[in-house]
């Protein structure tokens, strides 16, 4: 069977390294849904030998030290084990944000353990690289340090489900053999959507071929909207869109749609399932929703016939007309309006060619 080698996998005397095993005591902090009697119960079968009645467990900390801690109790018990381990990305996930209503930029100084554990990188200093070894190295000499810890928890009829990409999988699967054993591999489930996958490659749904596509944004401090006509649905356009528009670190609430993975990168990107609930808690698209709502009344009750080639002027129209709404703190009115959409034609010119489709030179306006 092929062996995985990296940096550290073995001692000077061809040995093989065992993870650093550090059994420190838990400490609770919180116990959440216990009256004072229930707790007060455990305490005294604690203090007289009995075994508690089992309670589940939230435990924070590294797994360095929290998986050694819990051998004496649990090794060879743990019927199920899931784990959703870096990726290996090389990115860092801690960020700055900008407090509301201000212009100071915050930074939370991180702990230890959190800058490792909102970390995905694998430093390797100069001696290292100029020796050969890589992140990849580092990676999987951490990881293998986890299963091997973790084989000694599972029980003879347990399980373990491993979360990854396609960019580690082959390389973990190798280790995964190694540590539980090739014949203990059970099988490999691969998440694919093949209508959202044709559309983040091909750039349209079965939906949408055919249809103009808009893409739109909300500010919800602001409650100002940007929207604009794209040539397709492809993940680069979409997400080049919000690159432009979105300041890095951001929090951006999206629906499941394909082409808006690999957000995570960049911004705080929490995810609404349409086909579950539209709302959770601060997590939904409903604010442009509205949006998108007034602008297809606006198209299909007012205008009702809309070449392509002008609809990105009537996307600016709806859009100025919802930023430029009354207010309670900005209660404009129409002739505010007008004198607004009229001080930004200076300037502008659109022929009767251009208007009609039959020049080649697009509209200045």
């Amino acid at each position: 069977m092929a062996e995985l080698i990296w940096d550290g996998k073995y001692d000077e005397h061809h040995n093989k390294r065992a993870p650093v095993r550090i059994e420190l005591p838990f400490q609770t902090v919180e116990t959440v849904n216990e009256s004072v009697q229930e707790r007060q119960r455990t305490l005294e079968l604690s203090s007289s030998g009995h075994d508690p009645e089992w309670r589940n467990r939230l435990i924070w900390g590294d797994k360095k030290y929290v998986l050694p801690s819990l051998l004496p109790e649990f090794a060879g018990k743990v019927d199920l084990i899931y784990i959703d381990p870096p990726f290996s990305s090389g990115q860092d996930f801690s960020f700055s944000t900008t407090l509301p209503g201000t212009d100071d930029e915050f930074t939370k100084s991180p702990s230890t353990l959190e800058q490792k554990a909102y970390r995905d990188t694998w430093g390797v200093d100069q001696a290292d690289s100029d020796r050969g070894v890589t992140e990849l190295d580092r990676y999987l000499r951490w990881l293998n340090e986890t299963f091997v810890l973790l084989r000694e928890l599972l029980s003879n009829e347990g399980s373990i489900f491993v979360h990854l990409d396609v960019h580690m999988g082959p390389y973990v699967k190798a280790l995964m053999d190694e540590v539980f054993g090739r014949d203990n591999f059970q099988n490999e489930v691969v998440w694919y959507y093949y209508r959202a996958r044709f559309a983040a490659e091909s750039g349209h749904t079965g939906g949408a071929t055919g249809k103009a596509i808009v893409v739109g944004m909300l500010d919800r401090d602001e409650r100002k909207v940007r929207a604009t006509v794209v040539p397709n649905v492809k993940r680069e356009t979409l997400q080049n869109q919000i690159l432009k528009n979105v300041k890095y670190g951001s929090t951006v609430y999206t629906d499941d749609a394909v082409p808006y993975d690999n957000l995570r990168w960049k911004y705080i990107h929490e995810v609404v399932n349409h086909a579950e609930t539209y709302v959770r808690g601060q997590v939904h698209t409903n604010g442009l929703e509205n949006f998108w709502s007034l602008l297809k009344r606006n198209l299909k009750g007012t205008y009702v016939c809309v070449e392509p080639f002008h609809l990105e002027r009537y996307v600016d129209e709806q859009v100025f007309r919802y930023n430029n709404r009354a207010t309670k703190d900005n209660p404009l009115k129409d002739s505010d309006r007008f004198l607004l959409a009229l001080s930004q034609v200076a300037g502008k010119r659109l022929t009767f060619a251009e208007l009609t489709g039959k020049s080649g030179s697009p509209a200045s306006c």
